[in-house]
């Protein structure tokens, strides 16, 4: 299970040996496309973005929640997101 919090999240990971938590520092709060180092990251930042500069949507509206996600869906799949990369 994972939380997300602010510049990082918390996990706790339940094995037969017991419970493992901690908190990982990630930056996705404030990192740039650029920074990102894999497509977790990518994902992330390309959501995060849209939903910038969407913030007055209501995810209550059915109308409003589908067009953010066809503007992330766009987004991602534009050359200019540098989350789909050539090749892949």
């Amino acid at each position: 299970m994972e939380t997300r919090r602010k510049n990082g999240y918390h996990w706790i990971t339940e094995t037969s040996m017991g419970i493992s938590e901690g908190f990982t520092i990630d930056n996705l709060d404030s990192k740039t496309m650029k920074e990102t180092a894999n497509d977790f990251e990518r994902l992330f930042v390309a959501i995060r973005e849209v939903l910038e500069k969407n913030e007055a949507y209501c995810l209550d509206n059915e109308n409003e929640r589908l067009q953010i996600c066809h503007d992330i869906a766009r987004y991602i799949r534009s050359k200019g997101s540098g989350f789909l990369k050539e090749g892949r």
